[in-house]
């Protein structure tokens, strides 16, 4: 059975709620689609610099 790996639920989940936080938030199409594309941005690159500020610890 095959997993999906945790970036991969990590950016499906970003995209879910980006586009849901779009949807709810923004008039207009192009402002919905501009407010999605930044939030899913700072979601993914949010868990990438924690991850990468938290590395050092797990080791």
């Amino acid at each position: 059975m095959p997993s999906i790996s945790h970036f991969a639920a990590m950016t499906l989940f970003a995209a879910a709620a980006s586009a849901t936080l779009a949807f709810h938030s923004r008039p207009t199409n192009r402002e919905r689609f501009l407010y999605a594309l930044k939030t899913f941005v700072m979601f993914v690159g949010g868990a990438i610099l924690i991850a990468w500020l938290l590395y050092p610890i797990s080791r």
